[in-house]
C-alpha cells in the first residue's frame, strides 16, 4: 500500500520498525512460536537533528509553543563549562527555538506512529497480554532548558530524566499505578532476566523491578 506518509518509510528509525515487524512476522510463521522471545526496537529518536516528514513538522504550531521555564538561566552560579555550553547555542533567536521544539514534538509524535506499528503487530499475533512491553530512552534532550540542546555532563532533570513505562497484562499487578522512586536504566536487565527466570548476574548495578510490578509494600529501594 501507499506509505501512511511522505517520507515516513525513508526516515531511517522507520528502517529500524519495518526489521522489528519483520522479525515479529517471523517469529508468527515459526512453528515453534509459542517459545519466549524478547525483541529489542532501538530507533534512534527523537534524537537531532530534528528532521521529518513535513506532516510531523507542521503538526505543531511554533507561535503555540512555550519557551522553558529557565531558558534564559545565564549560569551565574554555575561552572564556567556551563555558561560556555550555554553560548554556543546563543546563536538561536527565541523563535527558532520555539520552531525546534514544534519540530522535536512531531518528532515524537512520528515515532508514536511508527512504534504503534510495533504493537499493532503484536497484538495481531495475539500476544499483547502475554508480553512484558518497555518503554524508555537513554537520555533526554535539554531542548532550549537552560538555554541548552543535546545532552552532557550537565545534571539537569532534563537530561536526566526519561520515560519508562512498562505494559503487561498477564504479569502487572494493579495495573495504571505511577512510581516516584529512583529508578535507573541499570534496572532493565535485571528485570528482563527475573521476568525469564535465568539466573542472575554475577555483577549487576541495578536491581529488579519486579517488586513494583507486583505492587509489593514497603519495598526498601534506594534514595540516591
Amino acid at each position: 500500500g501507499e506509505p501512511i506518509v511522505k517520507g515516513y518509510e525513508s526516515h531511517q528509525d522507520y528502517k529500524v520498525i519495518k526489521c522489528a515487524v519483520d522479525k515479529l512476522n517471523e517469529i508468527k510463521n515459526d512453528p515453534d512460536h509459542n517459545n519466549p522471545w524478547c525483541l529489542y526496537v532501538g530507533v534512534h529518536g527523537p534524537h537531532a537533528a530534528f528532521v521529518i516528514p513535513e506532516k510531523y513538522a507542521n503538526m505543531y504550531n511554533p507561535e503555540d509553543i512555550e519557551l522553558p521555564p529557565n531558558y534564559r538561566d545565564e549560569m551565574e552560579d554555575k561552572p564556567y563549562y556551563y555558561r560556555r555550553m550555554r553560548k554556543r547555542w546563543s546563536q538561536l533567536s527565541e523563535n527558532e527555538v520555539k520552531e525546534s521544539i514544534a519540530y522535536y514534538y512531531g518528532y515524537c509524535t512520528m515515532l508514536d506512529d511508527m512504534l504503534g506499528e510495533v504493537l499493532n503487530k503484536i497484538e495481531e499475533m495475539g500476544e499483547m497480554d502475554n508480553t512484558l512491553i518497555i518503554f524508555l530512552s537513554d537520555h533526554g534532550e535539554m531542548l532550549g532548558s537552560h538555554g541548552l540542546y543535546y545532552k552532557g555532563v550537565m545534571p539537569f532533570e532534563e537530561g536526566y530524566r526519561i520515560p519508562l513505562v512498562l505494559k503487561w497484562a498477564k504479569g502487572i499487578k494493579n495495573p495504571g499505578r505511577e512510581i516516584d522512586q529512583l529508578i535507573s536504566i541499570m534496572d532493565i536487565a535485571p528485570t528482563i532476566i527475573d521476568v525469564a527466570g535465568a539466573e542472575r548476574l554475577s555483577k549487576q548495578g541495578g536491581r529488579s523491578l519486579m517488586p513494583f510490578i507486583l505492587d509489593e509494600q514497603d519495598i526498601s529501594w534506594r534514595d540516591a
